[in-house]
């Protein structure tokens, strides 16, 4: 007797010894801590758990003296992107009302995030839309602030240059 057990990626076969009675996996184990239940020909549930990996985690001697040398020099390290995509000037409408746009660069975007440069501040988690001029014409997009904050860089610092962090939608 065999069993399919269908997962959300995943199937799991099982065939029952005739002469045990226990069950061995012939295909694909669910991940860690995901209980499969799937019906066998006969009619009947069977659950099944994967074990704890036999893998323990690596473990760290933080007194190490050139592991703290190395995170020492690398505390005042920050992530900045903007480097690497061509600024593009777009308006900004804040919130749903139906006010006038104020001037922004995109100085980043990927998939549905992109990054925002102002020099006003806009709270987190403030509905917007970004108005962006392409060669096909206008296109707008909607998205909500996750994070803003003050821009690290110096030129940010000198200009008052503020950095959002936006989830289109």
């Amino acid at each position: 007797m065999s069993c399919l057990i269908e997962l959300a990626h995943s199937a799991v076969v099982f065939a029952r010894s005739a002469q045990s009675g226990v069950d061995h996996v012939i295909d694909h184990q669910p991940p860690h801590g995901n209980v499969a239940r799937g019906t066998c020909l006969t009619g009947t549930l069977m659950p099944f758990f994967k074990p704890p990996s036999k893998w323990s985690a690596n473990t760290v001697d933080w007194t190490d003296p050139d592991l703290k040398a190395l995170l020492h020099r690398s505390e005042s390290w920050t992530l900045d992107n903007r480097g690497t995509f061509s600024p593009q000037s777009v308006q900004i409408h804040i919130g749903w009302g139906a006010g006038g746009g104020r001037p922004a660069m995109l100085v980043w975007e990927r998939d549905q995030a992109l990054v925002l440069e102002t020099d006003f501040p806009i709270p987190d988690n403030e509905p917007v839309r970004i108005d962006r001029l392409t060669p096909a014409g206008l296109r707008c997009l909607w998205g909500t602030v996750v994070e803003g904050r003050e821009g690290f860089r110096a030129e940010d610092k000198a200009n008052g240059i503020y950095v959002h962090w936006v989830h289109v939608r």
